[in-house]
């Protein structure tokens, strides 16, 4: 007999939540063994619902905010609430899983309004792929509250353990399981129509043309801003470079600004975070500026991809980035060693080639989609 389980999430545009979601959703799918159901906060268009041709049942909590900072107010958690109740009282699942901070504020409101509801209490787990963030006194007592409840929270690297155990988890509920790194396999014919897309997209053509790129929530937290500067430095000596940003944020408006009063205005293009699935894999070269998220999923699927990446060092980058032999690993804010190093894999296409090929090799060996699988699996 199929048991059955509904993942939260704040939104399937979440650029590392929802990576490590589609992937897990796709097994459990593909096992045959659980009905599966995602109730999202803040949904993305159909256009780019990543699960779209999944079969899944995707029930939409809220209607599209306008805005990031809107999904995580006090009312749009209520009114996300009241509609996961009523999900789940319909659906009546043998476990809740809630990805993100959000997720789990609602689905802890959710619980306390159908505490006369005459619905089985399912098993209740929770994730965290990055840092929670610092919340205030109302919040945090929630926050201690809602951790009491929950069996068991996932987070993908020893490092985020601390920063979890200090929102009110008890040792015992912590489980790591790392992220995992998956890339579809691109033939060649395939790769070099996905790199006439690319340039198209940022209004450029022909052969000569040199991209990186990095996938990111646009906060400061994120450090695109040392990119852009990077980018500028790059550009003094290097004029075929070109630097692409898959992501949005409320920094955004501000980070286009910038690059506009700087020399490599126009070298810099801002995609939408949904088009890096389609297009990363054409990347000549990716970067990584932050230490937001330990073993970042867009980081783990660029050298999936057979991508050379430059990636700033430090906790869950440490175990990807082995310098000079998986990757190039920098300084954090050193803004003029990733065009540094740009420029030796411009210039050094076969050592490029041969980084891309050991970055891929390791990943594939040390993040396997079915250890990331198991390790969920295995507490349901």
């Amino acid at each position: 007999m199929s048991r059955s389980v509904v993942y939260i999430i704040d939104s399937l545009e979440a650029l590392d939540d929802s990576l490590q979601l589609n992937l897990l959703v796709a097994e459990m799918r593909r096992s045959g063994d659980w009905k599966t159901h995602v109730a999202v906060i803040a949904p993305a268009s159909d256009s780019s619902n990543p699960l779209a041709d999944l079969n899944v049942k995707i029930h939409r909590l809220i209607d599209r905010p306008r805005s990031a900072k809107s999904v995580t107010g006090v009312t749009a958690v209520l009114l996300a609430a009241r509609a996961l109740s009523r999900v789940l009282e319909s659906v009546r699942p043998d476990v809740v899983h809630t990805w993100g901070l959000t997720a789990q504020r609602c689905m802890g409101a959710s619980k306390m309004m159908m505490n006369q509801s005459r619905a089985p209490a399912p098993k209740w787990i929770g994730s965290f792929v990055r840092k929670p963030e610092k919340s205030g006194f109302v919040a945090s007592a929630l926050d201690r509250r809602i951790c009491r409840q929950l069996e068991k929270v996932f987070v993908p690297h020893e490092s985020l353990k601390q920063p979890t155990l200090e929102t009110g988890f008890a040792e015992q509920q912590v489980v790591v399981v790392p992220n995992a790194a998956v890339a579809l396999p691109v033939c060649k014919a395939v790769r070099e129509e996905m790199r006439e897309k690319l340039l198209a997209r940022i209004g450029l053509t022909g052969q000569g043309v040199i991209v990186a790129g990095t996938v990111a929530d646009l906060i400061p937290s994120t450090r695109v801003k040392d990119l852009i500067w990077a980018t500028d430095l790059l550009n003094c000596i290097r004029d075929d470079f070109h630097f692409v940003i898959f992501g949005d944020g409320h920094q955004r408006e501000n980070l286009e600004r910038f690059a506009h009063f700087t020399e490599a205005a126009s070298h810099v293009h801002f995609l939408l975070p949904e088009e890096a699935e389609g297009l990363m894999g054409a990347l000549d070269v990716y970067w990584h500026s932050h230490l937001l998220h330990p073993l970042p999923s867009p980081l783990l699927s660029a050298m999936a991809n057979a991508v050379p990446v430059i990636s700033v060092y430090g906790d869950g980058t440490e175990e990807v980035i082995l310098h000079q032999q998986t990757g190039l690993a920098v300084n954090f804010g050193a803004r003029d060693e990733f065009a540094r190093w740009t420029k030796f894999l411009i210039e050094k296409p076969d050592a490029a080639r041969q980084l891309a090929d050991q970055g891929k090799a390791h990943v594939w060996k040390q993040f396997p989609l079915e250890a990331m699988v198991a390790g969920y699996q295995s507490k349901l």
